[in-house]
């Protein structure tokens, strides 16, 4: 099954593929990038990555792709939510973080690493898609911690 998380925010230009691998790394998980067959070849301007990732001897994979969100997405957003953050009101971007769930059916840590990193790095928000909900960073940590 497959699991997948949105990242919101308002930043136009997506986090070097250098930021997001040594963030991984500060967290614990050794990272490769690799543009998905027919992507953007220029890794500054990525539109689509996969980063392969390991730790404690897990190999696992999240496929990252940028876009532009429509005026009727943030439509819909502020539709469903009544408090919609700025980073969703002014969004620029979303970035759609797609993975394999655990053997339970849960998002492995990874991809929620991913998640987080993504999110600090263009100061976004993670919006759950499982939970239809939304979360800031700090909220999004103690969500990795709980699991």
């Amino acid at each position: 099954m497959k699991q997948e998380f949105i990242v919101w925010t308002n930043k136009t230009r997506p986090p070097s593929t250098a930021d997001i691998t040594s963030a991984l790394a500060a967290a614990g998980f050794s990272c490769h990038v690799q543009v998905p067959q027919g992507g953007e070849q220029d890794l500054s301007q990525w539109t689509s990555i996969r980063l392969d990732g390991s730790a404690e001897g897990e190999l696992t994979s999240c496929l990252v792709t940028a876009v532009t969100p429509s005026s009727e997405n943030i439509r819909q957003m502020a539709e469903d939510y009544e408090n919609l953050p700025f980073q969703v009101k002014n969004a620029a971007r979303k970035y759609i973080i797609t993975a394999d769930s655990d053997e339970y059916g849960q998002p492995t840590l990874f991809q929620l690493r991913v998640v987080a990193t993504i999110t600090a790095l263009t100061h976004g928000v993670v919006e759950d898609p499982q939970e239809s909900g939304l979360m800031l960073l700090d909220e999004f940590e103690d969500f990795i911690a709980s699991t």
